[in-house]
């Protein structure tokens, strides 16, 4: 095993260095191992990590996967193209596409560690070998991509998967991502994404984080928007241990638009980090950063949503906002918007809130012969609806609000 002093100093680094010495690596993923090496894994000390100890956390790196018995995907609607990741490895491409998608699996290459020189890029980036390479061309239909990610195992095991996803010049395409894992199962999820949007493209991305309750997803997502291109990613995380979503959006060309959206649900003593870059690159380019967490009993949401504007984006419109919702006088609401702005003619803001259920509102509702327990629900579906209900594909919203409808019932 690779030891170096000084470096690997807790045991889930050497269960790190241990599982990366398995593995033949070249390239760019070379580069992801000895970053990896070089760092160890981050504390709260790092300031990009000061509200999440992942040294902490990963006690221990599980072993990479073994392949399963690749399982046909349900899509929480329907899709004209359904793919499965089962324990990091991709199924079979479908035998009939659309005309206008294109789907490759095997290993992807991406340069998504230059643009994010952090541990959870490193680590996706290192141990990923598989994944799908996806083309959508100009149609007069917007098909619907599916991707189910999910963890077979009776054992902690680590599954990585990465990536690379390009939405042609005028086209347009909704992708849906789920992750899930069993409940009990210590596991490690690992997903990375790389994403083109070209010119006069129209992008929806949906992530649905449905892990198994002893599970750590480290998810990573790098975006690059060109001219009149238009991207809306929407984040739901529900359950896991662990939940670190490093999100990284760069407007490359002028008069993109990014509607940037999620919902955070979580209970027990879940813990749950939101990080956020937009780097706003090109002039006359707007975009929207709306996320909501709802806490309950002593579980934490950390949000870190930072916009920068360099010099060339002049006319730059963006503004961030983040709320957190407490259920309980246990959990917490970690927050840190920040605002990096080169550009002298720019209209930019964030802000963010946290607070308990209105207790006017709930006067009124109870006033009314509402029962208590419905009232309180009533008021965090209205919370977290402003999310949801910005995307504008009616089935996609009924499907996110049944996952909410279900996390309400069993909270």
């Amino acid at each position: 095993m690779t030891v170096l002093p000084n470096k690997i100093q807790t045991q889930g680094e050497a269960s790190l260095a241990a599982c990366l010495d398995g593995l033949e690596l070249s390239g760019v993923r070379a580069e992801a191992r000895a970053f990896l090496l070089d760092n160890g894994l981050p504390n709260r000390r790092i300031e990009e990590w000061k509200y999440t100890d992942l040294r902490g956390f990963l006690k221990e790196i599980p072993p990479l996967a073994q392949s399963a018995e690749a399982e046909t995907a349900t899509p929480v609607i329907p899709a004209d193209v359904c793919l499965s990741v089962i324990n990091g490895v991709c199924a079979d491409v479908p035998a009939s596409l659309p005309q206008n998608v294109s789907v490759q699996s095997g290993i992807t290459a991406s340069s998504v560690v230059h643009k994010m020189p952090n541990t959870n890029v490193a680590l996706n980036v290192a141990l990923a070998s598989q994944g799908y390479a996806i083309e959508i061309g100009q149609s007069d239909k917007t098909p619907i991509i599916y991707i189910d990610h999910k963890v077979v195992a009776d054992e902690p095991v680590t599954s990585a998967s990465r990536h690379n996803v390009v939405v042609k010049e005028g086209a347009k395409a909704i992708l849906i991502e789920r992750f899930g894992g069993p409940d009990g199962s210590a596991y490690l999820n690992s997903v990375g994404m790389s994403v083109d949007v070209a010119k006069n493209a129209h992008f929806v991305h949906i992530r649905i984080l449905v892990e198994g309750d002893e599970a750590i997803h480290m998810g990573v997502l790098a975006a690059d928007i060109a001219e009149d291109a238009i991207y809306e990613p929407f984040v739901m995380s529900v359950g896991s241990k662990l939940t670190r979503s490093d999100l990284q959006i760069t407007f490359n060309g002028e008069r993109s638009h990014g509607g940037i959206r999620g919902a955070t649900l979580i209970k027990g003593k879940q813990h749950t980090d939101m990080t956020l870059m937009v780097d706003h690159a090109a002039p006359n380019c707007t975009s929207v950063e709306q996320f909501k967490s709802v806490i309950a009993d002593e579980a934490i949401a950390v949000f870190q949503g930072k916009i920068m504007v360099k010099q060339i984006a002049q006319k730059t419109d963006a503004k961030m906002m983040s709320q957190g919702l407490l259920l309980s006088e246990s959990g917490a609401f970690l927050n840190k918007p920040e605002l990096e702005i080169f550009a002298d003619d720019v209209v930019c803001g964030h802000g963010a809130t946290c607070g308990d259920l209105n207790e006017d509102y709930l006067f009124y509702l109870l006033s009314r012969g509402v029962p208590r327990a419905q009232a309180e629900t009533m008021l965090i579906q209205a919370f977290v609806a402003e999310t949801i209900e910005a995307i504008e594909q009616p089935e996609i919203v009924e499907a996110l609000e049944a996952i909410l409808s279900n996390w309400l019932v069993n909270r």
